[in-house]
């Protein structure tokens, strides 16, 4: 395989990690959106919106390397 071929492969293979790190991200903030607005705790909602950032910059990075 040729040297460009393999660092393009190595490219989406670290793309593709970050999307699946993000996206079990998002699946957990999603279930703690829910069960905070289901037991009214704005603490734990403060928490989801907090560690929205750091999806928001995995997003970014994702779409810098894009």
């Amino acid at each position: 395989m040729s040297v460009v071929r393999e660092e393009f492969r190595n490219e989406l293979i670290q793309i593709h990690d970050k999307i699946t790190r993000m996206g079990g991200l998002t699946l957990s903030a999603i279930a703690d959106a829910v069960d905070a607005l289901v037991e009214m705790d704005s603490d734990k909602a403060q928490k989801v919106m907090d560690n929205d950032d750091l999806i928001d910059e995995m997003e970014r990075e994702i779409d810098r390397a894009c």
